[in-house]
């Protein structure tokens, strides 16, 4: 069972769409949009952390037959209460139920994302930064994807005399990532050319904290996996995401801190450290896993830093005919290559245990026996089972805090449970 969190008294209402459509139409909206009524809420993304934080987005269907979206943060008065300063009229901070409520674009943590989705003020940007001749009322802008308080994805697209162009940006809410991102991807243009493509970089906007890279065509491998590929398709697309990483990670080392499996291992045990204090039984679970594995962990050696992705999996994977491509290189950095092979395999065996496939249970093994194969890497076989188990915990952590409610309602049933003793059943054949 699921325990109350008594740090955040007022959560409970953001479980129930009932109770989130009566709180916009008697509190929030009438200090946001008067006149405006929900007609009905759909929850999109929860990120809660217990006893600290809980961020919801909230899709609104409004009355009128339009939609926004709106981010509730529950959490400390203080921290709220001036984050809703100058955001004028699209932020609301209830001060009686501890929650702050943006309405989109409105997000305190990046300020950027306003002008970055405003047609009128991006055309002038694209000028200056990629040297397009833009008419605002012709430019389009797509929201693709967005972490309330810490990135938002957007496609731009643009009619050029040679056709339509489209452009990806991302606004980031940690300051100087766009920055970062762009020096990666300037550093991986002409490295990765010819084998697993990335997107070409086209500006960065450091006000706005917006970095611009070109659009890559393509399917994701996720889209395909969850699409009903027959065997041999399956097969097919990892052997050759297999191929992709063993060629990325040739690409030269930039400057930094090399990642181990051991130090992702306590980053995971940070992050779920709070799950016990509203689930115990998970919690416990978690803490059991992550000792056996940082007691394997401190035994492993590598010799060779190598490029590391740090977020490899099938969604990152396009696959347009015979081209691969990768996307989202955001964290990537130095460290050992285990860790993304772990990560992906990871990422299969949750694919398998969410579509029910047994089919698909194979894929993680096949998956590292064609990375040793194309990277002629056989001392990796060892760090990169140790690095799926934690992987596997890191995902657990991310359901749970994306869908606590899931776990409450379904236990031992729920996929956090079910990826935990997943890894403890990869751990006993190690």
């Amino acid at each position: 069972m699921l325990n109350d969190d008594p740090s955040l008294p007022s959560l409970g209402m953001a479980w129930s769409k009932r109770q989130m459509r009566e709180y916009f139409n008697r509190t929030a909206l009438p200090a946001l949009l008067p006149g405006a009524r929900v007609a009905a809420v759909g929850r999109s993304i929860t990120r809660y952390s217990p006893g600290k934080a809980c961020v919801h987005l909230f899709a609104l269907s409004l009355a009128d037959e339009t939609s926004r979206l709106a981010t509730v943060t529950f959490g400390r008065r203080e921290w709220l209460s001036s984050a809703a300063d100058g955001q004028d009229h699209l932020a609301f901070f209830d001060d009686e139920r501890a929650c702050l409520v943006e309405l989109f674009p409105a997000d305190f943590e990046m300020p950027g994302l306003a002008p970055a989705t405003d047609p009128a003020q991006v055309a002038p940007l694209l000028a200056s930064l990629c040297g397009l001749a833009v008419d605002a009322r012709s430019l389009r802008v797509d929201l693709l994807r967005y972490v309330p308080h810490r990135r938002g994805v957007l496609q731009y697209q643009i009619a050029t005399p040679d056709g339509p162009r489209r452009l990806i940006g991302k606004v980031y809410a940690k300051a100087g990532r766009a920055a970062e991102v762009g020096r990666k991807l300037h550093a991986l243009r002409d490295q990765l050319a010819g084998i697993a493509p990335a997107p070409a970089p086209a500006g960065i906007d450091e006000d706005w904290n917006l970095t611009l890279m070109e659009w890559l065509p393509g399917d994701s491998m996720k889209q395909q996996l969850r699409g009903g590929l027959s065997h041999e398709g399956v097969r097919d697309a990892v052997s050759r995401a297999a191929s992709a990483l063993a060629a990325l990670h040739t690409v030269r080392l930039e400057a930094g801190e090399p990642r181990s499996i051991r130090a992702e291992a306590r980053h995971v045990r940070k992050r779920g450290a709070r799950i016990a204090l509203v689930a115990p039984a998970l919690g416990e679970q978690l803490d059991a896993l992550l000792e056996r594995l940082d007691a394997l962990a401190r035994g492993l050696t590598w010799h060779e830093p190598s490029f590391t992705h740090d977020g490899f999996k099938p969604a990152q994977v396009l696959l347009d005919g015979d081209q691969v491509r990768i996307v989202d290189y955001d964290g990537s950095g130095p460290g050992d290559p285990a860790l993304d092979v772990g990560k992906f395999m990871a990422q299969l065996r949750k694919e398998a245990l969410l579509a029910r496939r047994d089919d698909l249970r194979a894929l993680p093994a096949y998956f590292l026996q064609q990375y040793i194969s194309c990277a002629g890497a056989a001392g990796v076989a060892e760090r990169a089972r140790v690095a799926e188990c934690v992987a596997l915990a890191q995902i657990a952590v991310q359901r749970f805090r994306s869908k606590p409610l899931a776990y409450g309602r379904d236990g031992d049933a729920s996929l956090p449970a079910m990826l935990l003793r997943e890894a403890d059943d990869c751990l006993a054949r190690l």
